[in-house]
């Protein structure tokens, strides 16, 4: 699992979810100025707490001297997803709540979940969607909603040792 598979991942589910271009979904910490058209969605993923590690070892079938070993530590970890929509409708089918809870019930289909699965993301927890309009000016409020959802994922990491097949130890002991 590469962590940039897993976000384009989300934003692609996001942008098929919500129908807001690919261009105004974007990453919290991207730095990109605030879109001059909206709705827009912002992303972020919260701290990653790990459930579980595990060791394994890769090798041939028949491993010769010399050959590769790649050794894999793998944990189950637990990220929140922080969403907010920003912008579109007060009400209707546009409204930011609508717009957020349309992405939320494509987490059900079975198209979604094997995208989720291809890059071993699972939804867990989804939080409610909730609508949390901010003032934009003195006057003016802007629609929002904002959703979390728990996502499990595997995380990874690797090196290569070697097969030895003996070693011999030289030296005098005194």
């Amino acid at each position: 699992m590469s962590i940039v598979d897993v976000e384009t991942a989300i934003r692609t589910w996001l942008v098929a979810g919500t129908g807001v271009p690919l261009e105004r979904v974007f990453w919290a910490a991207q730095g990109v100025p605030r879109p001059s058209t909206t709705p827009y969605v912002v992303m972020s993923l919260g701290e990653t707490s790990a459930r579980g590690r595990w060791v394994t070892h890769r090798a041939a079938a028949s491993p010769v001297p010399g050959a590769d070993i790649e050794t894999v530590a793998q944990s189950a970890e637990t990220v929140t997803l922080s969403v907010q929509l920003i912008g579109g409708g007060a009400c209707g089918a546009a409204a930011a709540r609508e717009l957020l809870t349309k992405a939320v019930r494509r987490l059900g289909l079975p198209g979604q979940r094997a995208a989720f699965r291809a890059v071993k993301v699972g939804v867990g927890t989804i939080g409610p969607v909730r609508a949390v309009p901010a003032p934009l000016h003195a006057t003016v409020f802007e629609p929002r909603a904002v959703l979390e959802v728990r996502l499990h994922l595997t995380g990874e990491a690797t090196e290569l040792t070697t097969y030895i097949e003996f070693a011999t130890a030289e030296g005098t002991v005194t």
